[in-house]
């Protein structure tokens, strides 16, 4: 099922670099009229072709088709008709769609190999026929949603978000939350879910910098159900890293020293010193307090720690300095 999914989220990035949008308008309508459609024209090669929740369009002759993507939320209904499609194209029914027919020559095929006939039962949503799925539909009964993408990066205005999520009909809104830790997180805006019919959905807002060295962001999509999906971390300069992800305080350093990290300040302090190891993403691998600590500490981590990881290390006046290290 996570493979099946996976290849559905592949694909719907590769159709939306190129399909153009062309949807149902008119209820009961003929998919040959292109007065059915918006724009007013009939689907063509490349289109993604929506039938939007509560409009029925009937399939009334012989459509061949390629690199399309059908998306029904209403009804197709087949009248005699038949949809010959390429194998680069897929037909998804969402929850609430229904594809159904009559008879024998109602007919839906991808690449030569039938995915529907109208002696069939009615195809309900969620299902999606493609290339993968055999000789019908693979139907689900959880919508494969997901985050395609999320980037966050450090601008001279602010941080600029960006996302892009398979669309979800139950999706309701996108909650951007911050960190200055990667542990605890504050939400610190709300972004609405669209519905303009694309199964790719694209998303970007501009957040005010914050004061910290580094600053770790997540996007938290919520749907109608109240249950919640989380993106990767990602961490990005803060207003005192004068744009860069790891910033080094003269008076602290911070080395890779056999198998621990050694972290050297500029003299003895009267407070608490921690030292926390993070991963790029924001997780914390490990942490260790010290107090009054004179001059340097060590502290031991893993052999299976490896590459890039950002040392934070936080002093009793909640000063925070991020170094940048190579394991």
């Amino acid at each position: 099922m996570k493979q099946f999914a996976a290849i559905i989220i592949l694909l719907s990035v590769v159709f939306d670099l190129k399909a153009t949008t062309i949807t149902a308008q008119v209820n009961n309508a003929k998919w040959s009229l292109a007065s059915s459609w918006n724009p007013n024209r009939t689907p063509a090669n490349g289109d993604t072709i929506v039938i939007p929740a509560g409009l029925n369009i009937k399939v009334d002759g012989n459509e061949n088709l390629s690199n399309v993507v059908v998306v029904v939320r209403g009804t197709l209904t087949f009248t005699n008709g038949k949809l010959r499609l390429d194998a680069l194209s897929k037909v998804i029914v969402y929850f609430g769609g229904t594809i159904t027919g009559g008879g024998n020559n109602d007919q839906i095929s991808i690449d030569g190999v039938f995915k529907y006939r109208g002696t069939d039962p009615d195809v309900l949503g969620y299902a999606v026929a493609d290339t993968s799925t055999g000789s019908g539909f693979g139907v689900f009964s959880i919508l494969p949603f997901s985050f395609v993408s999320f980037t966050a990066l450090s601008t001279a205005t602010g941080v600029q978000l960006n996302w892009s999520y398979n669309y979800s009909p139950e999706t309701r809104s996108f909650t951007i939350q911050r960190s200055v830790d990667g542990r605890n997180w504050n939400s610190i805006s709300e972004v609405f879910a669209k519905n303009n019919g694309s199964e790719l959905q694209h998303y970007q807002t501009l957040i005010s910098a914050s004061d910290f060295d580094i600053v770790y962001y997540r996007v938290v999509q919520k749907d109608n159900n109240g249950k919640l999906l989380y993106s990767e971390v990602k961490a990005v300069a803060g207003k005192t890293s004068e744009g860069s992800i790891a910033a080094e305080d003269a008076d602290i350093k911070a080395y890779v020293n056999g198998g621990a990290v050694l972290v050297r300040m500029a003299g003895k302090t009267t407070g608490s010193v921690t030292v926390r190891l993070l991963n790029t993403n924001g997780q914390i691998i490990r942490q260790q307090q010290f107090d009054q600590p004179d001059y340097q500490v060590s502290m031991p981590v893993m052999k299976s720690v490896q590459g890039i990881h950002i040392v934070q290390v936080i002093q009793s006046n909640k000063k925070v300095n991020s170094i940048r290290l190579m394991f």
